[in-house]
């Protein structure tokens, strides 16, 4: 079984890393950051149901996360493209 550490130190790096691979590949990740989120979301998602309340803590990666979705959201508003 995995700690609940470790879940929490996984969770946090792999929002870390959707955020920062786009900055570092100069946002030729091929997708690569979108797939580290989806990947930040199931973890999220499964350590809620696995710790519980204690799984909300999980969510201190959540503006790491969740940025660039954030900001493409502003991005398309500010364009007149959002749907």
């Amino acid at each position: 079984m995995i700690s609940f550490r470790a879940w929490l130190i996984g969770s946090l790096v792999l929002a870390v890393l959707a955020w920062a691979l786009p900055w570092l590949t100069h946002f030729a990740d091929g997708g690569i950051s979108i797939m580290l989120l989806v990947l930040w979301l199931a973890s999220i998602v499964a350590g809620l149901v696995r710790f519980r309340w204690r799984g909300l803590w999980l969510l201190l990666g959540a503006p790491f996360a969740l940025f660039w979705v954030l900001a493409l959201f502003l991005v398309a508003d500010d364009l007149k493209l959002s749907f």
